[in-house]
């Protein structure tokens, strides 16, 4: 008997073991253990970006900028950085900068335009990365960028770094504090200004600054945001900005309570699918709060995100002056109409319109999109003059500004 008992229970464990064996070599669901938004704050990974190009993009000819530019990067204020005149050779400019997508501090991805003329101002190095930064100028202003290679030449990631000249009806420059290698203290500071030009000989009153620490780690740019009241000198928010895991677009996140917010679904990134539009006010109060700007794909991939100070909806509504009521009345009902229908054009360029270099970009991405079977635009204007129109390219799978005045 002890016998049959033995041969069954040897059966009984082959079977059962064989089935076990079976289901542990199943496929199993992935999850994906790493959160949407990660506790760092990582600003932009362009060396992937690289990867997913057609085309390699070359190596940096690293003499070549040594020789352009002078060793040692500095503190600096934009209200003393000028046009060196000694330029970066445009086959770089086409065949690397603009190739690699750099990060305003609004988030918004954009590149360096071909054939632009880009002078060359400092360099340093350590025994792994190259640092160099860079001065354009552009429709509105002066902008200075931080460029970073490796040792070997790879491009690795373009951040700005300070800007000097007119943004939203105020005057805008743009000082740094250097900490360390990749490593400053930035302040945006903004005056009042009722000239149609700036001039760098007039005193101009400071109105608002805000403070960056920007620290390159880790082939990555951090940035932690401080917004000071210029009379106290008070902290009034202070906000973080944080990088998804599945994009470079950065995202927004404020400590301050939720004011008004307005949601809008529509065809923008597909033409079958529609992609949420948002609109969101936070902070202590309407007037010294801001506003996010965000457009988030059908397939939850945030592809667009921007942030200012609420005041900026305001523009030039009132000839006089208005009162607190009348101000925060108007800046709700600007958000509560940035969605409407008209703001959207289908298709975004038409066959007849020509391309303008003073405001339509980058002439491939205009092109590509004037071509293309399916686009739609979006129309917005924030401050006085600062008058968008943004789409999405599929045949790059990016986000564009294909028209920007003034």
């Amino acid at each position: 008997m002890k016998y049959y008992q033995l041969i069954i229970t040897t059966m009984l464990f082959i079977y059962y073991g064989c089935n076990t064996v079976v289901e542990n070599h199943k496929e199993k669901p992935v999850f994906l253990q790493k959160p949407v938004f990660e506790e760092k704050f990582d600003v932009l990974d362009s060396a992937k970006s690289q990867e997913n190009t057609e085309n390699k993009i070359p190596l940096l000819d690293l003499h070549a900028i040594k020789n352009c530019g002078t060793k040692g990067i500095t503190s600096f204020h934009m209200d003393k950085v000028y046009d060196t005149e000694k330029y970066i050779d445009k086959s770089i400019v086409n065949n690397i900068l603009s190739r690699i997508p750099f990060n305003s501090y609004k988030g918004e991805n954009q590149n360096i335009s071909k054939n632009k003329s880009v002078s060359c101002l400092q360099w340093e190095e350590t025994d792994e990365y190259f640092m160099f930064t860079i001065l354009t100028m552009e429709s509105c202003c002066y902008v200075m960028y931080l460029c970073v290679a490796d040792t070997g030449g790879k491009m690795i990631v373009i951040q700005e770094l300070g800007r000097i000249g007119f943004e939203a009806g105020l005057y805008r420059v743009n000082r740094g504090e250097k900490k360390g290698f990749g490593y400053f203290t930035i302040y945006n500071e903004f005056t009042n200004s009722n000239t149609s030009n700036y001039d760098r000989n007039t005193d101009h009153i400071i109105s608002e600054y805000t403070e960056y620490n920007l620290m390159f780690i880790n082939n990555h740019f951090r940035i932690d945001t401080l917004y000071h009241d210029n009379k106290s000198d008070q902290i009034l928010n202070h906000n973080k900005r944080q990088f998804s895991a599945n994009n470079n677009i950065g995202s927004f996140v404020r400590y301050d309570s939720l004011i008004h917010e307005i949601k809008f679904y529509h065809k923008f990134s597909s033409n079958e699918k529609k992609d949420l539009f948002t609109i969101s006010l936070k902070g202590k109060n309407i007037l010294t709060g801001y506003v996010t700007i965000s457009i988030t794909r059908y397939d939850g991939e945030l592809i667009f995100i921007e942030e200012n100070p609420a005041t900026y909806l305001i523009g030039y509504h009132f000839d006089g002056d208005a009162t607190q009521d009348e101000k925060e009345k108007y800046i709700i009902e600007r958000m509560n109409e940035f969605f409407k229908e008209d703001n959207f054009s289908i298709p975004t360029i038409d066959k007849n319109d020509s391309y303008d270099e003073d405001y339509n970009g980058n002439i491939d991405e205009w092109n590509g999109l004037k071509n293309s079977k399916f686009s739609v635009g979006f129309d917005f204007l924030i401050g006085e003059e600062n008058y968008r129109s943004i789409a999405w390219l599929e045949s790059k799978n990016k986000l564009i500004t294909y028209y920007s005045c003034c």
